[in-house]
């Protein structure tokens, strides 16, 4: 570089310097600020500057968080999504066929061994006067083989799935995937082709009505269940209209429903599981931002409606006959602390009456809401199917 002389300073003699590689950011200013000299940035400075930030994005999460408790409906649909998470667990593949077992031929108009494809979920709408004329969502499951002409004769069992709460009619197909579990089990011979009817007993995600007819009459999900929705179904499909081959399975406030239309109306319904649910009547069991429109109506006017509802205490007064033909299954882990207590006193009260009944007490391994959560359900009623499979398949006594 040569030494040639530069202006420094305007009133300054030039002095010769070399010249120095300067650089900066390749767009926006430079690091300098106009009108101050610049000074070197504090330690701590850059990690000081993101507490504000963080505190921030705190209090907004606190924020969504709080609205989301406050507002019933989106606090609803947030327990379902979180619940509907866990459904993503030992998911079971899609089947593009299914092969029917040679067992079908047991029915009448059975064929025999055929590839079909699987079977197929159908949706619509109920209305009722049980429930104020509205209409209701319902899902239901065609097993393999229900649209073959050649099986159009053929007659199927029926099981009446129950969500909980919250809950919609949906959710044994959106989180149990039943239609896949019911295809697998059909393919490898353990369930005989069976209908499964998917109702909505609450009348929306933000309600629970406990199954129950109100005690203000307003509204009957008993009657809506166990009369217009099996009338519904026996009427347009090809069913086998006996209390024998109908079943009830639910889950927590489900399984509680399915034990009490049961033990209520053994005249439709001749088999109940109940998984993780309990089987007294109780305020308690209703969701807190629930209670103001409580089922079972205000403290101290309601204790001929509990009574009347409470399996534990209504199955020892049925007759012995129909005490001894009903059959129920619990599914419920003995260290469950929530419901393992009412399962394990509903068992003892089975057994006192003579009604037949299976406790299955396994345990279950996710950590994550014990006993209440869509792989242990799935699991639970995936045995469930098969046991009413065989009880279904069983000759009359």
């Amino acid at each position: 570089m040569s030494g040639r002389l530069l202006p420094w300073r305007a009133g300054h003699a030039a002095r010769a310097r070399p010249r120095a590689h300067r650089t900066r950011p390749i767009d926006g200013p430079p690091p300098c600020v106009v009108g101050s000299a610049a000074r070197p940035r504090p330690h701590g400075a850059t990690r000081g500057a993101r507490y504000p930030r963080a505190a921030a994005c705190g209090a907004l999460l606190l924020l969504l968080v709080g609205a989301v408790a406050a507002v019933p409906l989106w606090r609803e649909e947030a327990l379902a999504a979180v619940l509907l998470a866990t459904s993503e667990v030992g998911v079971p593949a899609a089947l593009l066929s299914v092969t029917l077992c040679p067992a079908s031929r047991r029915h009448p108009g059975g064929a025999p061994r055929r590839v079909v494809p699987p079977g197929r979920v159908v949706a619509g709408t109920l209305a009722s006067p049980a429930i104020g004329g509205r209409g209701r969502p319902y899902y239901i499951y065609l097993p393999p083989g229900y649209d073959l002409p050649a099986l159009r004769q053929v007659r199927y069992p029926v099981v009446y799935l129950l969500h909980g709460s919250p809950g919609q009619a949906r959710d044994w197909y959106a989180g149990g995937k039943i239609n896949r579990v019911a295809d697998h089990l059909i393919a490898s011979c353990r369930l005989a082709p069976t209908i499964l009817v998917l109702p909505d007993g609450n009348g929306g995600l933000g309600r629970d009505s406990e199954y129950i007819d109100r005690w203000d009459g307003r509204e009957r999900d008993d009657a809506y269940i166990a009369r217009d929705v099996v009338g519904y179904v026996d009427r347009h499909l090809r069913t086998r209209p006996n209390p024998r081959y109908r079943a009830l399975l639910g889950l927590s406030e489900g399984g509680y429903g399915a034990a009490n239309l049961v033990v209520r109306h053994p005249d439709v319904f001749g088999a109940a599981v109940a998984i993780a649910g309990y089987f007294r009547a109780s305020p308690a069991e209703v969701p807190p931002w629930d209670q103001r429109d409580d089922p079972y109506g205000p403290p101290g006017r309601n204790d001929a409606l509990l009574r009347a509802n409470s399996p534990l205490l209504r199955v020892a007064t049925l007759p012995p006959p129909v005490r001894h033909r009903l059959h129920i299954f619990l599914y419920d882990g003995a260290d469950d602390r929530a419901y393992g207590p009412a399962a394990r006193a509903f068992a003892r009260q089975l057994a006192r009456s003579g009604v037949p009944y299976v406790w299955d007490t396994q345990r279950d391994p996710l950590p994550v809401w014990p006993y209440h959560n869509w792989p242990y359900w799935r699991r639970a009623g995936a045995d469930a199917l098969v046991r009413l499979s065989a009880l279904f398949s069983a000759p009359p006594p």
